[in-house]
């Protein structure tokens, strides 16, 4: 048997599964069947709810000479097309792997090596169906993405003990107009001193706790109200003298607005002594 943790979709409903194989198969969610198709080469669906929680994939399969492949892919009830998964080990006769899909119902923060970003990264989702990568080592978030969370398994150790590859993202990425230590005091010109310290999950938010040249600074981050965009709410204990800058990606193209402060290109100036303000971004475009 195989067990892989695996990636979440961020809604409850209804989810088609299509089993693709050469040799015959049976694919079971939650316990209950979905596909049967004991005959092979075929291609066979079904329909079944997933609710919020854990829910348990199982596809048996059986062997057969030759080449073999095996793959499951499924859609949401927006007929948004998830990543399939594809089983590429020898196959053996009446063996099979399971497969997790988490459908939370509230925020959720994992540590993961991340595409196009660091291998310290924190994964965060934000029901419904909006995620983010943000990058521990430089206090930024390098993009988000709308639709499913993340495959873990390229993280899982195989056969060789090893698992490193980064997770795969389940949607389409956009733009978060990332740069690196966006928050700074007193000068936009030099990289401040950055240390992360944690985060928090809650309902719908997740909290980043991190200190900014000695200042506590707690980053929540949400969706935002309108369009495909993240919003950002800090809260600055004690902050340095001196104007507060948020610096964006001037390249990007990302509609940018703040409860306090003016912008000067894509950098956020907020007046000395601002404890807390909130920072919206909305982007313009998807990227590949």
């Amino acid at each position: 048997m195989m067990c892989i943790q695996a990636g979440d979709a961020l809604s409850s409903g209804d989810y088609s599964f299509a089993v693709e194989s050469n040799p015959g198969s049976r694919l079971v969610v939650n316990g209950s069947e979905v596909i049967n198709s004991p005959y092979g080469p075929a291609e066979d669906s079904g329909t079944v709810t997933l609710e919020n929680g854990t829910n348990q994939l199982r596809l048996e399969y059986a062997d057969i000479e030759g080449e073999h492949f095996l793959g499951v892919g499924w859609r949401d009830s927006h007929d948004q097309l998830l990543p399939r998964i594809s089983v590429v080990d020898p196959l053996r006769s009446g063996d099979s792997f399971e497969y997790e899909i988490e459908v939370p119902a509230r925020a959720v923060a994992k540590r993961s090596a991340m595409p196009f970003a660091s291998n310290r990264s924190l994964a965060i989702g934000l029901p419904p169906n909006t995620n983010c990568c943000f990058d521990t080592t430089t206090g930024a978030v390098q993009y988000g993405w709308r639709g499913g969370f993340l495959d873990y398994g390229p993280q899982v150790a195989y056969g060789d003990g090893r698992g490193n590859d980064a997770s795969e993202l389940l949607g389409t990425r956009f733009q978060a107009g990332a740069d690196e230590y966006p928050l700074r005091f007193g000068t936009d010109a030099i990289e401040p001193d950055y240390q992360f310290d944690g985060y928090r999950e809650g309902f719908d938010t997740v909290d980043l706790f991190y200190r900014v040249d000695g200042c506590d600074v707690v980053q929540t981050i949400k969706r935002s109200q309108d369009g495909v965009g993240l919003t950002y709410t800090f809260s600055l204990k004690d902050p340095p003298a001196g104007t507060i800058y948020f610096i964006t990606d001037t390249g990007s193209d990302i509609e940018r607005s703040a409860s306090v402060g003016t912008w000067n290109g894509g950098t956020l100036e907020v007046p000395a002594g601002t404890s807390t303000f909130a920072v919206t971004m909305r982007s313009g475009g998807a990227l590949e």
